[in-house]
């Protein structure tokens, strides 16, 4: 048990070792301290620290004693691990030094483990530098690589490193990495890298993909037990709503958040989600029960010393202050927390800082009468929330706060202040909300943003006859609605028109959602005419990514990494050979009418084709009435809605198997559970009880965990007077729970049950 239980673990079949150790006689144990160090690893693992942290100890005393110093080192690096997560850094780098003094002679796998521990803890303190070099230092290492867990953490670390610096693009890189080599494994890592991937694009606005991101990482952390994990999902879907505004079921995911670590007991939670807490209320315009929330977040994070997430709070203390009118006090909040974003080199929050500096002015301007040192005050510190938003594409942010109010927006274009830049944002402000200025994030596999181009500093040129795009654009998405552009002038804001509609004719059709289907010019690729299943597979790959030219490395990688590069690249000329092959059953012949085209070491489609693909119209409709939501009449939408869930014939790609199509099936599908909820929700509102019954329980069957659901449905049988149908769904729900997640239904699913019983609840 001893030899194999960590393998066990490392592979995160903490279950299995868990019943293992359950089967021994407690003085067996005892005696055994690799054995203590497993139990107490299962313990880590479940969120049970404090238990943990008592066998570790006992485990540590054991290897002193016998002096096994590989055990002693592997156990100060997991109780370093555990004192960092309860907020105690300084103890917590102090115990990781002491573990790296013994790791010494063990090699450096686990020397790089504990440098992931000590960059966490320098993290933690504010130490951004020495933190990155540590990390940066042990990813150089080759043995690192030797455990992909410990190298998924060290990435993971630097991605926080990234993210705190405003570095979006570089952080989602990094988590894009780790949920394509992670695929279908049920980790942890993978887990925080979708939560982590999530609050990148909440940065630029894509909430419908952050939404899908946390959900799944909600489901898999039930599964995994990871309580902890759990807690900051749950208080991150708290955040997405919040910044939806739909603050009832964000105040409901806070409180679940809170109610979870009233048993963990983390500082950090305790700290975060007061925070947001802080933000929610001042929305609504309890300023007093705001600032409370504040305060308590503030003193948290300053014993802590949490320093990004001090400035969070010392922003929403200062729009507090600001709103209440304590215009001196809020100026104070600001700079104070402009100081820390200016030290640390955060410049997504140093932008806030400023942006919110120049609309503190503005009030303090409209109250007081213009003068020259306000204006100054305006103008310098817009001048450079401006410039700071340009550079790293934060444009959602400025358009979110311009939604609030255009003030700051038009003060800038009458003072020529990045009019360029202000007038491109304030034509988008008039947008639907569903509309993005440009696709942020489908372009940080693309080997031009490694190299530095920066889609705001080199905005790209349309090539010849090629529509704008950028490269791999259209990998979960179609072409946004609303782009940058810059061409030998200054910057303006380019419409495109809506992708054309199905009487258009088309060169190419696919449908992707489903088994995967393709017609060329009306006749259709028959399933025998592939000859392998590796050969559509790489056809869908190309199409999917159609925008951009697919390098042979990247394929041979994707499709044959285990295979030696001969072996690989023979692999692929084959494939080629047979998506060609199949293509010409349909008529394609000759080389100007190729539609799989080569050149040098890449692969693409031809551009001249025109293409329909029906996951690309699918999200151009969802965007269309999620966009227009607010503006547009119910039975509209509800006619875009049905329409999209018309066009989801099935999972994305379900006839393939490879970990590439995972993160699509995923984001499609919380769409789809989406447009059935707007539409269930609209069928309840009208009393049409039978009708949002359908559609509830097609929800049920895309996602069998979604309690509140549940809840639904149980309302629905109520509206309908079936009190059998109330109560074989909650039981239905009892047995879904306890089989899959060993959990009951929450306490107001349970009331709600009673009352609805009773007669007492109204529907």
């Amino acid at each position: 048990m001893e030899k194999v239980a960590q393998d066990f673990i490392n592979m995160g079949r903490h279950d299995v070792v868990r019943d293992w150790i359950n089967g021994l006689p407690r003085d067996v144990i005892a005696n055994h301290p690799w054995l203590m160090k497993y139990e107490a690893d299962v313990l880590t693992a479940e969120s049970e620290y404090d238990e943990a942290l008592r066998l570790y100890d006992a485990a540590k005393e054991l290897f002193e004693k016998t002096g096994d110093r590989r055990g002693l080192c592997a156990t100060l690096a997991a109780m370093a691990r555990i004192t960092d997560y309860h907020g105690n850094y300084r103890k917590a780098l102090d115990l990781a030094r002491e573990a790296l003094e013994f790791a010494g002679e063990e090699g450096s796998a686990l020397a790089c483990e504990i440098l992931s521990i000590i960059g966490r803890a320098q993290y933690n303190l504010g130490n951004y530098r020495e933190a990155t070099r540590l990390l940066r230092e042990a990813l150089k290492s080759p043995e690192a690589f030797l455990d992909k867990r410990t190298a998924m953490q060290l990435r993971l670390n630097l991605g926080l490193i990234y993210a705190m610096r405003g570095d979006f693009h570089q952080t989602a890189e990094i988590c894009q990495g780790i949920i394509r080599e992670a695929g279908d494994q049920y980790i942890y890592e993978l887990q925080t890298a979708r939560s982590n991937l999530a609050l990148c694009y909440m940065a630029f606005g894509d909430h419908l993909r952050a939404k899908s991101l946390l959900e799944t990482a909600v489901q898999r952390s039930k599964m995994l037990n990871d309580r902890r994990g759990l807690a900051y999902q749950l208080h991150s879907l708290g955040v997405l709503y919040l910044h939806q505004g739909e603050n009832e079921r964000a105040l409901c995911y806070f409180r679940r958040a809170l109610d979870l670590n009233s048993q963990l007991r983390l500082a950090d939670i305790y700290a975060c989600v007061w925070a947001s807490l802080g933000q929610l209320y001042l929305q609504q315009g309890h300023h007093r029960l705001a600032f409370k929330y504040v305060e308590e977040a503030l003193s948290v994070s300053n014993r802590e010393r949490r320093t990004e997430v001090n400035v969070s709070i010392l922003i929403t203390r200062g729009l507090i202050e600001m709103e209440t009118g304590d215009y001196e006090p809020a100026q104070k909040s600001l700079n104070e927390a402009l100081r820390i974003t200016q030290a640390n080199g955060m410049k997504y929050h140093r932008m806030r800082c400023y942006i919110y500096l120049a609309r503190l002015f503005s009030k303090i301007q409209q109250q007081e009468g213009e003068t020259v040192s306000i204006r100054r005050q305006i103008e310098g510190h817009l001048r450079e929330g401006l410039k700071l938003a340009l550079e790293n594409d934060y444009h959602h942010f400025v358009i979110a706060e311009s939604r609030r109010d255009t003030w700051l927006l038009e003060f800038a274009l009458r003072n020529r202040i990045q009019p360029d830049y202000a007038a491109c944002l304030l034509s988008e402000v008039d947008q639907p909300t569903g509309c993005f200025l440009s696709s942020h994030f489908d372009h940080v596999e693309n080997k031009l943003y490694r190299t530095g181009t920066h889609i705001s500093t080199r905005i790209r040129e349309r090539g010849a006859g090629m529509p704008y795009v950028i490269p791999d654009a259209a990998r979960w998405r179609p072409d946004p609605g609303v782009m940058l552009k810059h061409k030998a002038g200054p910057m303006r804001l380019e419409k495109k028109g809506h992708r054309p509609s199905h009487a258009q004719a088309y060169d190419v059709k696919a449908w992707l959602f489903g088994d995967f289907e393709v017609m060329i010019r009306g006749t259709r690729v028959m399933e025998r005419a592939w000859c392998s299943r590796r050969a559509k597979t790489m056809f869908c790959y190309l199409l999917c990514h159609r925008r951009r030219r697919v390098s042979k490395d990247e394929l041979m990688d994707l499709f044959w990494r285990k295979h030696d590069p001969s072996g690989a690249e023979h692999n692929l000329h084959t494939t080629v050979y047979y998506c060609r092959k199949a293509l010409r059953t349909v008529g394609e012949s000759g080389k100007g009418v190729r539609i799989l085209l080569s050149e040098g070491h890449s692969y693409f489609l031809n551009p001249d084709y025109k293409y329909w693909l029906d996951t690309e119209e699918f999200e151009r409709v969802m965007q269309e009435a999620m966009g227009a939501e607010a503006g547009e009449d119910v039975e509209t939408l509800l006619v875009k809605f049905e329409k999209a869930i018309q066009l989801y014939r099935g999972e994305y790609l379900r006839d393939l198997y490879d970990s590439w199509c995972e993160e699509g099936r995923s984001y499609y599908k919380g769409m789809y559970v989406e447009a059935l909820r707007k539409v269930a929700d609209y069928h309840f509102k009208r009393s049409d009880y039978p009708s949002a019954l359908l559609y509830y329980e097609k929800m049920l069957t895309e996602d069998e965990f979604l309690e509140e659901v549940h809840c639904q449905v149980m309302r629905c049988h109520a509206g309908m007077g079936n009190r059998k149908g109330i109560v074989q769904q909650y039981r239905r729900l009892e047995e879904i729970l306890a089989e899959s997640l060993n959990a009951k239904p929450l306490p107001q699913t349970t009331e709600l049950y009673r009352n609805l019983m009773n007669g007492r609840s109204t529907i």
